[in-house]
């Protein structure tokens, strides 16, 4: 167990690279799952996120950096992207691995937790504007085996989350076994 690394390609002449970071997590059938998708919201989910914030608006170090929650019939997994600036590469790695840190060392506040929360509710919503938007969110349901009430359960279950929870979740499911993958 522990960090793994892996240099794809070092082209010399970059200034670019491309960093990926990923781990396997829980799925959607979890009691944590609501509480891990908030906090992955938090750490680089949008663009209001702990990433972006500080490793793009403090540091400068990359144009945006992601992190995105995938939930597969076989495994889920989190995997943080950006494209960096070459020469803070480990830079970004130590950035990453602090705020993941942060986040189960430290409780959010609320207005973060209401921030992410409202975001999710409104990318959700935003989501089903016509319909073959609203076809394709029952073809997700039919598709995942969920129930076709799953979106008002799942506003009921953000909503009901607080700031322990979003601790909880990060101390229990959120890793120092990333795998990074550098290219360029």
């Amino acid at each position: 167990k522990g960090e793994h690394f892996e240099i794809i390609k070092d082209k010399e002449d970059s200034v670019q690279s491309s960093l990926k970071a990923g781990f396997s997590t829980i799925n959607r059938s979890h009691d944590d799952y609501e509480a891990l998708f908030i906090t992955n919201m938090i750490l680089g989910g949008y663009f209001g996120s702990r990433l972006m914030q500080n490793i793009r608006e403090e540091k400068g170090y990359t144009y945006g950096i992601y992190s995105q929650y995938t939930n597969t019939q076989l495994g889920s997994h989190i995997t943080i992207g950006a494209d960096v600036i070459k020469k803070h590469n480990e830079d970004v790695v130590f950035e990453i691995k602090k705020e993941i840190e942060l986040l189960q060392n430290t409780a959010i506040s609320q207005l973060e937790l209401n921030s992410a929360r409202e975001y999710i509710k409104g990318k959700i919503i935003n989501s089903v504007g016509t319909a073959f938007q609203i076809m394709d969110k029952f073809s997700f349901l039919h598709y995942e085996n969920l129930p076709v009430n799953y979106y008002s359960s799942l506003f009921t279950k953000i909503d009901d989350l607080t700031v322990q929870d979003i601790l909880s979740a990060s101390q229990n499911h959120l890793t120092k076994d990333i795998s990074y993958s550098i290219y360029g």
